[in-house]
């Protein structure tokens, strides 16, 4: 019948059916319904194709954290989650969801990405500990070749090394 996921057995004349189910199985199956759903021979669900269920067929496959899909033959691929952790994703997620930071060349999820800094996607964390904003012109620019000012107010301040409006104080 549709669906069925075992075998042919009765097109054969001497057609004795059986059922095996598993000791630690608690279903109780006094009729044998043919062209009724199969069970997994490992855990006792139901299967449309097949011996085993898509849990059972893949146990030892990981899932992607961001889909929950199988990983296919290739490796995961680590990237960061919203909220900081590390996890792994498919090739599929990867190149739907996530950015390569250009900095440190890992992983985020493209709405975290501080997009063309001097021409690259940046991510939060190195945005946040390599590169200062510019007072001036509000451009992002690395800290080791910013400028290191103080404005009218004493305040320290980072500005481009192009800017030249500011001058070196005597005292």
């Amino acid at each position: 019948g549709c669906g069925f996921g075992g075998y042919a057995d009765w097109m054969y004349e001497e057609f004795d059916p059986r059922v095996s189910i598993r000791a630690d199985n608690e279903r109780v199956q006094d009729v044998f319904d043919i062209g009724a759903s199969g069970l997994c021979i490992v855990c006792g669900d139901e299967v449309s194709t097949g011996l085993y269920c898509d849990d059972c067929k893949n146990f030892d496959k990981s899932r992607c954290e961001s889909c929950d899909g199988y990983f296919d033959d290739g490796e995961p691929y680590s990237a960061h989650a919203g909220n900081g952790d590390e996890i792994l994703v498919c090739e599929n997620c990867l190149d739907a969801y996530y950015t390569h930071c250009d900095y440190c060349g890992e992983y985020y999820l493209c709405g975290e990405m501080t997009a063309d800094v001097e021409g690259h996607d940046i991510c939060p964390s190195c945005l946040d500990r390599s590169y200062v904003q510019c007072e001036e012109c509000n451009e992002w620019i690395k800290l080791c070749d910013a400028k290191t000012v103080c404005d009218e107010y004493g305040a320290v301040c980072h500005i481009c090394p192009d800017h030249n409006n500011f001058s070196r104080c005597a005292n």
